[in-house]
Formats: C-alpha cells, sequence, structure tokens
C-alpha cells in the first residue's frame, strides 16, 4: 500500500505527537476498501458489526493500529482476521 503524500505527512506528524506536562493518547485507525465487479457489478466488502450499539450495522473491515505496527502490517492482520 502506497500512502498518499498528505497521508504520510500526517502519520509522521501524528507519531512525532509528544506530550508537554500532560497525557496525551493519539490513535490511528484503518479500514479496508475493497472493491470487485461481479456480473458488471461493482460490489464492496462489507462486515457486519455484533457490537453494541452498533450490532447488526454494516461498515468497512477496519480496527485501531497497534504500537509499533505499520499501516500496511495493519491492513493485512484487519482481512485475515
Amino acid at each position: 500500500m502506497t500512502l498518499s503524500r498528505a497521508a504520510a505527512v500526517e502519520v509522521d506528524r501524528l507519531q512525532d505527537v509528544r506530550a508537554d506536562d500532560r497525557t496525551q493518547d493519539v490513535r490511528v485507525a484503518v479500514d479496508n476498501c475493497i472493491f470487485t465487479v461481479i456480473d458488471g457489478r461493482l460490489e464492496v466488502l462489507l462486515i457486519q458489526m455484533k457490537q453494541e450499539p452498533f450490532d447488526f450495522a454494516w461498515a468497512l473491515p477496519g480496527r485501531l493500529v497497534d504500537d509499533g505496527e505499520t499501516l500496511d502490517g495493519a491492513s493485512g492482520r484487519i482481512l485475515e482476521e
């Protein structure tokens, strides 16, 4: 996966966030958007949520990026789950 220049700059900025005299908790999430064409129709991979308050809602497969994990690594982990 190749990040756009703007996305790469934002990731660098988020990784460089430092707490002054207080604790900051910055988390990054990855969502996978996978398209295919079946019988001439554009389709997208969705998952059905299982936890309240979003149970039975549809969403793109995604999760938080683990500490020390790359965006590519997180994306692959999410698809394997």
